[in-house]
């Protein structure tokens, strides 16, 4: 590798880095792109074989895929999970009491905190409903070790069941959507606020009105609702064919289908190009 290679190689770098830094998520993935191409050319620009550069950049793409493929195929969901009461993970999630004072400087009021039960990672979600608005919000926290993530969802309900979600889920979502859900999913809001101007406007643009939506205060309802919606994903994702009920050691699951790996393995390298 001669200096001008060399300069090549540091330019992307230092390129990727600066984007890596940028809150913007379409930043952040050309930053990983000029990283995945800089490798590349660095390789070949070492051993001057463009073969070896071309392996390099298929590895950056098969090896995270089979490891995807390995999770995959080991993941078993209990079918029939439930929400139970349960104590805020301060230690693990300490901005939670900020992000809950935002939900409340938008007039949104607390009502439940719970997880789901049995699982396979912590699934922990704070509800909220707004006393003037049919619209409830939904903190949530995912977490496995040490590792957690959370985000945030606003839904609406019409009488005829149809559920309107506007949410900022980072990762791929790993299951298929039923018809009577309509999700609007926005990684590039910065805030509550303007996360919760995007679901006025999801609804609005789809001419749905508030005396449409139905109106909810109690503990029960709103644990309800979000129980309902897991519950019939689930069992639209057999219904598909995503997942596959299945009995090992007595204890009735749900695993990945072959099918459902390929439509995961679409729906993260759509995400990757989006």
């Amino acid at each position: 590798m001669n200096l001008h290679e060399f300069l090549i190689c540091l330019a992307l770098t230092l390129a990727g880095m600066g984007l890596f830094r940028q809150p913007s998520n379409k930043a952040r993935k050309l930053a990983l792109l000029l990283f995945w191409i800089g490798s590349g050319i660095g390789i070949y620009f070492l051993t001057g074989n463009i073969g070896w550069g071309i392996l390099t950049l298929l590895l950056w793409i098969m090896v995270p895929l089979t490891e995807i493929l390995v999770v995959l195929r080991k993941l078993r969901v209990p079918p029939d999970r439930q929400l139970r009461d349960a104590s805020p993970p301060i230690a693990e999630f300490p901005t939670l009491r900020e992000i809950t004072r935002e939900y409340e400087d938008l007039g949104f009021e607390k009502v439940d905190d719970c997880d789901l039960t049995p699982h396979f990672h912590e699934t922990y979600y704070r509800l909220f409903h707004h006393p003037k608005f049919p619209a409830h919000g939904v903190i949530g926290f995912i977490s496995q070790g040490e590792v957690g993530f959370s985000f945030h969802c606003f839904f609406s309900e019409e009488a005829n069941g149809k559920l309107w979600l506007t949410w900022d889920y980072p990762l791929t979502y790993g299951l298929k959507t039923p018809p009577h859900i309509a999700i609007y999913r926005q990684t590039e809001t910065q805030s509550i606020e303007e996360l919760w101007g995007e679901h006025q406007a999801f609804l609005k643009i789809n001419g749905l009105l508030e005396s449409n939506l139905l109106r909810t205060s109690s503990v029960e309802e709103v644990r309800g609702r979000l129980s309902r919606l897991l519950k019939v994903q689930l069992e639209f994702n057999v219904q598909e064919g995503i997942l596959f009920p299945e009995i090992s050691k007595d204890l009735p699951h749900l695993r990945y289908s072959w099918r459902g790996i390929w439509f995961v393995t679409r729906q993260m390298i759509r995400d990757l190009v989006r």
